[in-house]
């Protein structure tokens, strides 16, 4: 299988598909990490890479149109059967007609497939993906016709829920078909060799975004009229905001989706934020890392920002490109974050963390790096109370300097292992 995946990266092309578009800065950290250490390792560029991407226009307005722009990434736009009728009634008819279930999935990547051959690795890189039931069997079938193409499929990044594993044949079947798969977490890792994937298969790898480098950012522009943050507070980071201690907050409408009671999670930050305000002195950075229009962090981060604007210590982070984001949560002495690629951005630069959780990948990574998840991540589906979220904090953040110390003495090797599973496949 190692000698398949050799053979067939050749001088040939890397296919990464499943990306769905910069604007979800996780997903834009993702490939830009796999680009800066393919990239490092050959300077002159000879590593084609197609990627696939839901939004080409958005990643053009992000980094990755750096590396498009040097000619090391081919950005392919997917086609997408909502906004062509014919073309969406004549797939519809086929599935239904014909049996044709990979139908929508053949329309949704005919440019891509139509450029892989025997030498192509295709790249799964939206492993998280596998997480969320809804999308299991457009993942299935999108594997399986690059299966068909391309000369190796690799499934990167990976997180797993083991219950969904071990209810499903077919998922079970899918992800034994890849001919290698990176676990980005001990909790998947585990969960795959117990669903009886051959362990030669399975790497425990980091998330590549682990590597991604941290930009400081300039002075901010407004940002709409949402951001208030004095140019003073980006000279390096966050942490000129008059002299002050900065504490980063990010919120995300897929977190509270899943709270338990309607509008528990922003009880839950308004009470820490006025915590922070009444009894303490820090300064308070509201930190969006989706901006999707179905699905923007900047929605409940505005309505905190507008509700606690006139303390002057509170503000609202514009957007801007992955780097540029983890360069601001690096300035933070402490985080506290829903997006994934948030909390990895404050993990890597040695921030402590707290995670409000709601799926294996936060548990496993905190294990992996600080040993548990209890006390570390706090499940949004558990939340029960207002108070909760600042009770965890409360607990954590007396004991920041520890952690600080701890993510300092992991993380060197943490992101080299990261950096290793992404050269592997270069």
């Amino acid at each position: 299988m190692l000698q398949k995946i050799q053979e067939g990266t050749g001088r040939g092309m890397k296919i990464l598909y499943e990306h769905a578009g910069s604007a979800n800065h996780g997903c834009e950290a993702i490939v830009s990490s796999m680009l800066e250490k393919w990239k490092e390792k050959d300077p002159q560029g000879n590593f084609p890479v197609m990627l696939v991407t839901h939004d080409r226009q958005q990643d053009l307005r992000y980094s990755l149109s750096s590396f498009a722009g040097e000619g090391k990434l081919s950005l392919i736009q997917e086609r997408i059967l909502d906004q062509n009728r014919m073309a969406h009634l004549y797939y519809a008819a086929l599935k239904k007609l014909a049996g044709r279930k990979s139908a929508y999935a053949q329309y949704r990547f005919r440019d891509a497939l139509r450029e892989a051959d025997a030498r192509t690795v295709a790249i799964a890189i939206g492993g998280d993906n596998y997480c969320y039931p809804e999308m299991v069997q457009e993942l299935i079938r999108a594997h399986a016709l690059f299966s068909q193409k391309a000369g190796s499929t690799v499934l990167f990044g990976a997180s797993v829920e083991e219950e969904m594993v071990r209810n499903s044949k077919e998922l079970r079947s899918d992800l034994a078909s890849y001919d290698r798969i990176y676990a980005r977490e001990s909790l998947s890792y585990q969960t795959l060799l117990e669903a009886g994937i051959p362990e030669e298969k399975v790497l425990l790898s980091p998330d590549p975004a682990f590597t991604l480098p941290a930009e400081k950012s300039g002075p901010a522009e407004a940002g709409e009229g949402r951001s208030h943050l004095p140019e003073a507070a980006f000279s390096s980071g966050i942490r000129g905001l008059e002299g002050r201690e900065v504490i980063g907050l990010n919120l995300s409408p897929m977190a509270q989706a899943l709270e338990k009671k309607a509008g528990l999670t922003m009880e839950a930050y308004r009470h820490l934020i006025r915590f922070l305000l009444q009894q303490t002195e820090v300064g308070i950075a509201l930190i969006p890392h989706v901006v999707w229009k179905n699905n923007d962090d900047r929605l409940p981060l505005s309505l905190l920002e507008a509700e606690f604007r006139e303390s002057g210590r509170v503000f609202l982070i514009p957007d801007m490109d992955c780097r540029k984001l983890k360069g601001i949560i690096a300035g933070c002495s402490f985080f506290v974050g829903a997006r994934t690629h948030a909390t990895i951005a404050a993990y890597s630069s040695c921030v402590p963390t707290l995670v409000l959780g709601y799926s294996v990948k936060s548990r496993g990574i905190a294990r992996d790096l600080l040993g548990t998840e209890e006390g570390t991540v706090c499940p949004v589906q558990k939340l029960g109370a207002k108070e909760e979220l600042t009770a965890a904090f409360r607990n954590l953040y007396d004991k920041k300097e520890e952690l600080a110390l701890r993510l300092k003495a992991e993380m060197p090797d943490y992101s080299r292992r990261a950096g290793e599973g992404i050269l592997s496949l270069s």
